[in-house]
């Protein structure tokens, strides 16, 4: 017990591993580091009931990832796995076997826990499971290959710390290992946040010659005394997809030629949870707590977009829509990485400034005026999509110098996900001669972008979302 003033109320439940003779010893409460004489009270009475029922997962042992159950599946197959956690600990590990691809797939998992009826009552109310897919690092000769590759090797273990500062110690961990493992994905149930669905998500399987193998994990973590077993099903459910949109971008950024007329870009955002923008994660919102991790942020799609032969300042017209989901929205927002190109012929590579554009509500003070407060979008919401237009009024555009270089980069992915499901999106845009005009939010009619130098001669720019 935690302390002698508590109501007298404990419970477990333990394997037991062998037929033989087991022990149950029962004593008063003494306070950690004390000598004094273990107190007791002649009024207290006490009741143990102790019951011996066989273990009726039919996955065990599968308590060590050494004795994980093989779960081998196919391209396109859904496997649901069911099991329990009876005793502590009770880990349940599962070995995923995938056969040879040639192109990036997508593997989905759900986890149900606690379903049904148990044999006895939850030893806690305050569950503490834990969800985790990890994989051996095989890229290397030696241990110390493996866990240098582990650690510094995106390409062999992605790293979402980025925005997970606070997991870069256990990923190192993992890494340094005799046997070095990635982690992929780990969820945490939080009973704090009630309505959090946290035990969804995706990763993405790079093309590969041979058999690879995810171990996922399923367990009680345990809060302090509170180790928790329910005796309850819980359900997997796993999915092996082609990802049809990720396999077409392996060769690199897909190019685009812009012009006067619209060009629609369009594709699917298919794993990762997203950068957390609008949504706060440690008041549970969105799908993943504030403790989760993903070794991917978002899937993102790499675009190459080419002035063609525009010179001078362009204006940018720019447009996207995102199609809803199940329940009617979107699964996540929308965000758009911009790097600028600073100089012609760079071989791809820019070395410009990064700038990242979402949707965002309310008046907002432009790139050439802050102190001009105005709406910069507008929103549509026609029948099964929403549709996001940057107006006039932003006076978005490219300078001069930008167009010289011939082209721009844009990483499109994921903000503010609510929804597991893949974010399909098409993205509009267009160019053509600078300043604009634009309908004066006061009622004066027409006004035009400005046209003389603000920024020791560059006039163009957008406002940064």
């Amino acid at each position: 017990m935690d302390n002698e003033f508590q109501v007298v109320d404990l419970s477990t439940a333990r394997l037991a591993a062998t037929a033989g003779t087991y022990t149950v010893v029962l004593n008063g409460y003494k306070m950690s580091g004390s000598t004094e004489p273990v107190k007791g009270d002649l009024r207290l009475k006490y009741d143990v009931e102790i019951r011996v029922m066989p273990d009726v997962d039919t996955n065990e042992p599968n308590d060590v990832q050494a004795m994980a159950k093989a779960v081998p599946m196919t391209l396109g197959q859904t496997q649901n796995i069911t099991g329990r956690i009876s005793y502590v600990p009770d880990s349940e590990w599962f070995k995923v076997q995938l056969p040879a691809n040639s192109s990036p797939t997508t593997l989905r998992y759900k986890v149900l826990p606690g379903m049904g009826n148990g044999r006895f009552p939850p030893l806690t109310t305050v569950p503490n499971r834990q969800w985790q897919i990890l994989q051996d690092v095989t890229n290397g000769t030696t241990a110390q290959d493996k866990q240098t590759n582990c650690k510094n090797d995106v390409n062999t273990c992605p790293k979402g710390v980025d925005a997970e500062v606070t997991k870069i110690t256990l990923v190192t961990q993992l890494c340094s290992q005799p046997v070095p493992q990635c982690l992929w994905s780990q969820r945490l149930e939080q009973t704090e946040f009630k309505d959090l669905k946290n035990f969804v998500g995706a990763i993405v399987v790079p093309a590969h010659s041979s058999t690879v193998d995810y171990l996922v994990g399923f367990e009680d973590e345990g809060l302090g005394r509170f180790k928790f077993a329910d005796d309850k099903d819980f359900a997997i459910q796993l999915s092996w997809e082609a990802d049809a949109d990720e396999a077409a971008r392996v060769g690199g950024a897909t190019q685009v030629s812009l012009g006067g007329s619209t060009t629609t870009s369009a594709g699917s955002i298919s794993f990762g949870h997203g950068r957390a923008i609008d949504i706060d994660l440690n008041n549970g919102d969105g799908i993943r707590g504030p403790e989760d991790y993903d070794a991917i942020v978002s899937d993102t799609d790499l675009y190459q977009f080419n002035f063609g032969g525009a010179s001078g300042d362009q204006t940018w017209n720019l447009e996207w829509e995102v199609d809803n989901a199940d329940g009617g929205r979107p699964p996540a927002a929308l965000a758009i990485d911009v790097t600028f190109c600073t100089s012609a012929g760079d071989g791809g590579t820019c070395a410009g400034p990064r700038k990242t554009i979402a949707y965002n509500s309310g008046a907002r003070g432009t790139w050439y005026s802050q102190s001009t407060f105005v709406e910069q979008f507008s929103v549509a919401k026609p029948q099964g999509l929403n549709r996001f237009t940057l107006l006039p009024i932003s006076c978005a555009c490219f300078n001069a110098q930008t167009v010289a270089a011939g082209k721009f980069f844009v990483n499109v992915q994921a903000i503010d996900r609510i929804s597991n499901d893949p974010l399909s999106y098409r993205l509009k845009q267009s160019v053509g001669s600078y300043p604009g005009n634009f309908t004066s939010p006061d009622g004066g009619g027409t006004a035009s972008c400005p046209a003389v130098p603000l920024d020791a001669g560059t006039i163009c720019g957008f406002s940064e979302f």
